[in-house]
């Protein structure tokens, strides 16, 4: 019987894993292929523990975004189940979007900051960004900590 080493193991496992995103839609093709064209350095900027030079200072997130509208205060619905939510939602929805995420699933965002209960009442405010080209994931969360948004899940 043969053995195979370590490493061999990991490379089998990873390839069945990404297999398994291509199938699902997770990852496609055209983003593999933009992942297997960066550099070691851009890899290890977007995803490694890269240290960017302290003297690059964060843009202010406040002047990226702006108000687009305010739906006043909205009221969680009595029959609102945060366990089954997304399902329901998927399945009621999924028609009306071009494209929808299949990993947006109960099972993948089962502990938000905070779990909606039925009568639960919230300010629901929607920003847009003012500025052209990209903002960063955290620049979008820095500004809507500081707008104190409440973080509901997915």
């Amino acid at each position: 019987m043969a053995t195979i080493g370590a490493d061999a193991a990991k490379l089998a496992g990873l390839q069945v894993d990404l297999l398994t995103k291509v199938r699902k839609g997770s990852i496609t093709l055209e983003e593999l292929e933009m992942f297997n064209n960066l550099s070691p350095k851009a890899r290890a900027e977007r995803f490694g523990d890269f240290k960017k030079p302290k003297s690059v200072l964060p843009a202010k997130p406040t002047d990226k975004f702006s108000l687009l509208v305010d739906l006043g205060t909205i009221t969680v619905p009595d029959n609102y189940d945060h366990v089954t939510r997304l399902a329901t939602f998927k399945k009621e929805n999924e028609k009306k979007f071009y494209s929808y995420n299949s990993a947006i699933t109960d099972e993948n965002f089962p502990k938000p900051t905070r779990i909606l209960k039925p009568g639960d009442k919230f300010q629901v405010r929607a920003f847009k960004q003012i500025v052209s080209g990209e903002t960063t994931s955290e620049e979008r969360m820095a500004f809507l900590s500081k707008q104190k948004a409440v973080f509901v899940g997915a």
